[in-house]
Order: C-alpha cells, then sequence, then structure tokens
C-alpha cells in the first residue's frame, strides 16, 4: 500500500533568536548607530555651524533639516541590516551623503559645492565605509583590532576638521594651510588630545568586538546543549513563550520505537561496533524526525520516545522513519517496531528546583509504549484513538485485536505492515485537524 506525505515542517532556527537578542533590541540597535556612527558627522557639523553663523539664520534654513534627515535615514538602514552581510555597511555608510547632495543641491543649486564641509562629508563616509567593510570581510584576524582603532580616530577626526574649517569664517579656498594651522601650539594641543581620544575609543571597541564575538561562540554552544536537552522546537518555544512550558494538560500523539532483537545482536558484537550502529540510528531519526512537527524526542539506547501534535503527523513520521532504518538494519538482520497512541498527557517541565526536564506524563505514554513492545519487526502500530483521530479516507486498514501487559482489556490497532511506504502525493484527507488548545 501506498500512502501520501505532506511537505514537511520546518523550525525556526534559535540560534539566531539568541544572538540577535545578544546584539540588542531594534530600539539599541538604532540608537548605537545613531550615536556611534551615522549621526556623528550631521549633529557634529550642525552644532558647528549654528554656533559660527547665528543660530536663527543658520536653523532657517533647510538644509541642517535636510542633513539630519539624511542620517537617520542611514541609521534606520544600517541598524536593520548592517549584520546582514559587508556590503550592507559598505553602501549604508553612503546613504547620508547621498541624500545630502541631492536635497542640497535641489535647496541651493550649484552654490552647494562651495563649502567645503559637502564634500568633507563624503570623503568621511566613503572613508568609514570602506574601513567597515575591511572590517566585515577581516573579522577574525588579528588585524581587525587595527581596522576598528583606525576607524575610530577617523571618526573623531571629524571634530578636528571642523574645528579647522570653522576657527575662521572664510571662503572655500581661503582657509588657513595644514601647516599654518598645525603651526599653532594650541592646535597641536588639541590634534593631540582629540587622536588620543579615537584611539581610545577604538581600543575600546575593539576590546568590545572580541567580547561579543566570545559572547555568541558561548551562546551557540549553550544553544546547541540545549537543543539536546529540550529539542529545537521546545528551545524555540522557551525564548519566544516560556510560559508554554509550564505543565498543562493538552492531546498529543506518542511514538515509541525499539529495534527488534539489538540485546541478542550485541552480544556478539564489540562495544564500538554496537556504538557505530547506534549513531547511525540516531543520526536518521534526527534527520526524519526535524522534518516534522515533532515536539521533543528522546533517546535510550536503541529506543526512541517522540511527541507529536497530532496521529497524522505521527504516522506519516512513523512510516517514514521506518523506511529510512530498514536499509541500515536490513544488513544486519535487525528491524524496528513502532508503537503510536493518541490521547490526554500533561506536558511540560518536571523537577526539583535543581534538576527540571521537559516530559509527558499519563496513560496515554504508558499504552504506546505496551504498543511498541508487541509490535512485530517492521510494524507499525496504531492504537484506535489515534487511528479515529485521523481524517476518514487517508488510511484504510483493518483493525486488529491485541492484548498487552497492564491493560485488563484488550487493545484494538492498526497495524502498518512492512509493505506501508509513502508517496509524494499530497492529497488534502491526510491533512491533519488542526488543534485547539
Amino acid at each position: 500500500m501506498h500512502y501520501s506525505l505532506r511537505q514537511p515542517t520546518s523550525v525556526n532556527d534559535t540560534a539566531s533568536i539568541t544572538e540577535d537578542q545578544g546584539r540588542g533590541s531594534p530600539g539599541l540597535r538604532f540608537v548605537s548607530e545613531c550615536a556611534t556612527n551615522s549621526l556623528f558627522f550631521p549633529l557634529a557639523a550642525v552644532g558647528c555651524e549654528a554656533v559660527t553663523v547665528s543660530p536663527g539664520v543658520y536653523f532657517s534654513s533647510a538644509l541642517p533639516y535636510i542633513l539630519i534627515t539624511a542620517g537617520l535615514l542611514q541609521t534606520c538602514y544600517l541598524s536593520i541590516y548592517a549584520n546582514n552581510s559587508s556590503w550592507h555597511r559598505l553602501t549604508g555608510n553612503l546613504i547620508g551623503p547621498i541624500l545630502y547632495s541631492i536635497g542640497g543641491y535641489i535647496y541651493e543649486g550649484p552654490h552647494f559645492w562651495f563649502h567645503l564641509l559637502h564634500f568633507a562629508y563624503w570623503g568621511f563616509a566613503l572613508t568609514i565605509a570602506i574601513l567597515q567593510f575591511l572590517r566585515a570581510q577581516i573579522a577574525l584576524t588579528a588585524i581587525n583590532p587595527i581596522v576598528i582603532i583606525s576607524e575610530n580616530i577617523i571618526r573623531t577626526s571629524i571634530i578636528l576638521f571642523l574645528f579647522y574649517t570653522f576657527q575662521e569664517d572664510q571662503p572655500f579656498n581661503q582657509h588657513l594651510s595644514i601647516q599654518q594651522f598645525f603651526n599653532n601650539p594650541d592646535h597641536q594641543i588639541i590634534t593631540f588630545l582629540i587622536l588620543l581620544l579615537g584611539t581610545i575609543a577604538g581600543l575600546t571597541h575593539a576590546y568590545s568586538e572580541w567580547h561579543l564575538r566570545l559572547l555568541t561562540k558561548t551562546i551557540r554552544q549553550f544553544n546547541r546543549f540545549a537543543e539536546w536537552l529540550l529539542g529545537r522546537k521546545l528551545l524555540h518555544l522557551s525564548l519566544t513563550n516560556p510560559d508554554q512550558l509550564t505543565l498543562q494538560r493538552r492531546e498529543r500523539s506518542i511514538l515509541f520505537m525499539d529495534i527488534r532483537g539489538f540485546t541478542t545482536w550485541s552480544e556478539h558484537r564489540t562495544p564500538e561496533e554496537v556504538v557505530q550502529l547506534l549513531n547511525s540510528y540516531y543520526q536518521i531519526i534526527e534527520q526524519v524526525f526535524s522534518g516534522y512537527q515533532v515536539i521533543k524526542y528522546k533517546l535510550s539506547a536503541d529506543e526512541a520516545m517522540a511527541i507529536f501534535p497530532d496521529p497524522t503527523t505521527a504516522i506519516q513520521a512513523a512510516i517514514m522513519i521506518r523506511s529510512h532504518i530498514q536499509p541500515l538494519l536490513d544488513h544486519e538482520q535487525l528491524g524496528v517496531g513502532i508503537g503510536i497512541h493518541h490521547g490526554p498527557v500533561v506536558e511540560g517541565l518536571l523537577g526539583s528546583r535543581g534538576v527540571r526536564f521537559y516530559d509527558v506524563i499519563g496513560d496515554t505514554v504508558n499504552t504506546a509504549k505496551r504498543l511498541e513492545s508487541v509490535a512485530r519487526k517492521g510494524e507499525i502500530l496504531v492504537s484506535s484513538r489515534a487511528y479515529q483521530a485521523i481524517n476518514e479516507g487517508c488510511y484504510r486498514i483493518t483493525p486488529d485485536i491485541i492484548t498487552v501487559k497492564g491493560k485488563k482489556n484488550p487493545l484494538q490497532v492498526y497495524v502498518f505492515s512492512e509493505t506501508t511506504h509513502l508517496t509524494n502525493a499530497e492529497p488534502s484527507a491526510c491533512q491533519a485537524e488542526p488543534e485547539h488548545e
């Protein structure tokens, strides 16, 4: 018989969530980008212009508002996309000068380019853009701190440039020469202090970058350990909606799977051979279960237990995993038996204050285990409750009556034999009913 398989449901990558939390909220990233990069030149230039020229005259012009708006738009772009790639950082740093040049030229015409400040905006923006692009390209090399320090020195040099530009109200081509400017001892002191400030800021920034990379690496390691304990879906849930992990009564489908003849087979194999088979067995389980809405699964020697939201998903996963595992076990003349039951469980975090774990408790779990214990090699035993919970017309199998240990009354089950396989069709009849909790 052939049954249809709907497309597996993927699970969001929890690593991206934890790393995103480590970088801070969108609002915090926006403020940081404003203060340390995109609005540094615009705010400094507006402040110097307002002090040099009469504030009333200067702010009656549209230029300061165009400049600040261009910087804010650049901030919005970089705070959202800068971490995506180094090219976003390179192009994003040019948004401010591009928008300011367009707006300023529309407002003032060719006279806009008579001011040295407008060329300087382009120069500083392009230099910082290139340095940030390089910083992203060589993030893990020893040169990266040098690039970070250089970037911060260039940024603080904006203050020195503005001091040089606005010390006298001179036309474009009548500013003091560089030599004349530095001949003044006061200017030398100011230059030294500004460069020292940039160097200190660069060293602090480089240390922060190193610390952030270390934190990100640690987050990834903890994320991997937590995923081993909770499973990917529950870990994602713990980060987005922790209240869902509290003990609650729910309807779940429980799957148990065990290798038939494994104990006898193990007696005649070395521990290394047993471990090799189990590792291959676990890899197949992970690959198949990750493609379905598995809430959590546990592995213990040759036994696997999985929690699914509905019987249809559990049955489809069982048929698929059997077809993938059987070629591995056929070589050793082994096979798996699977049991599936659907019903109420208490689900959530169990344990004491110091040790807690996520599990499901209830007769539903016990019944699924009992079904698995009597399933023969290659069989999937589905309880009557689980079979009746799927849509009618999806599976047409004759029921059987079995007796299991621990149950007073016989159980009606549906046997999916070794000849049951899945096809790539996707009929609507095999879709699971939505679960209402």
